[in-house]
This record gives structure tokens, C-alpha cells and sequence, in this order.
């Protein structure tokens, strides 16, 4: 019974909690990955060690960051991001967002190279690859309806 009245005030009391958003893993982080990789073995097979153990570390590194980098954005209307364990947080004021673009590189038809976010805020610009960008994009606009948008719709 006790079990049953928790479950009902869970469904009526709503939480507001801090959203979170991944980084997409771009095609040239797995190129950076497989040329530090090729490059750290190739190292160990010639028994040069300590360039080796550099390699290996910028590798951690690398890979650190990739898995760990996320964009938070939090009830008290703050975006943070978080590039790795290894870099020091960012906080963004979400009302201080003027404006969000997408970027698109070298566009053959429907294909691009790279696309991402380019966030302007304060005189200043933050490039961002949510996995969901239409829901971070969202998420945004619902906490600074004032931010403008200038990402085009497919046709």
C-alpha cells in the first residue's frame, strides 16, 4: 500500500532536473584515434618507448575527452559544458545566448563533412554537436525565448 502512494505522488509531484546532452562523435576523431593508434604501435614495434608513452597518453586523452564530453543544461537556466574530466568546466548563462546557427562544412548536395552548433553569447561563440540537436536546440529556446535561430530546414 505504502508502495502505491509513492508511485502516485511521484506521478503528481513534477521534478524539474538538469538536462543532458552528448557530443556526437565526429568522423575525424575516429581519424585522430586511428592515426594516434597506428602511430603508438609503429612506435612500440620500433622500441622508441618514451615517444610511445607520449603518444599512448595523448591518446587517453583523446579518448577521454570524446566519451566524456557533455552539454548540461540546468533548472537555475545555466548551460554547462563539460569537455572531459582532464578540462575545466564552462558555464554559460542561457539568457545571455543571443543566438544559435548551424554550421555546415564543404556541402555536396545532401552531404556534409561536419555540422555543428555555433552558440553566440557575450561578444563570444562556442561551437557544440549535441547528439539531439533539435531537442538541445529546444530545451534552450524554452528556457530564452529570445535567442535567435538560424538553422535551415530541409526542403
Amino acid at each position: 500500500m505504502r508502495l502505491i502512494r509513492k508511485i502516485r505522488n511521484l506521478r503528481t509531484n513534477t521534478i524539474a532536473m538538469n538536462r543532458i546532452f552528448h557530443s556526437r562523435i565526429s568522423w575525424h576523431n575516429y581519424l585522430y584515434l586511428t592515426i594516434l593508434g597506428f602511430t603508438a604501435f609503429a612506435l612500440l614495434w620500433e622500441k622508441h618507448i618514451i615517444v610511445a608513452t607520449v603518444i599512448v597518453i595523448f591518446l587517453i586523452i583523446l579518448i577521454e575527452r570524446i566519451i566524456h564530453t557533455t552539454y548540461i543544461i540546468t533548472t537555475n537556466k545555466q548551460l554547462t559544458l563539460s569537455f572531459g574530466r582532464f578540462s575545466k568546466l564552462r558555464t554559460i548563462p542561457i539568457s545571455s545566448i543571443t543566438e544559435i546557427e548551424k554550421i555546415e562544412t564543404l556541402k555536396i548536395g545532401s552531404f556534409h563533412l561536419t555540422s555543428y552548433l555555433l552558440i553566440h553569447y557575450e561578444n563570444r561563440h562556442v561551437a557544440l554537436t549535441p547528439v539531439k540537436e533539435r531537442e538541445f536546440v529546444m530545451h534552450l529556446l524554452k528556457a530564452n525565448p529570445t535567442i535567435v535561430i538560424k538553422i535551415k530546414e530541409p526542403n
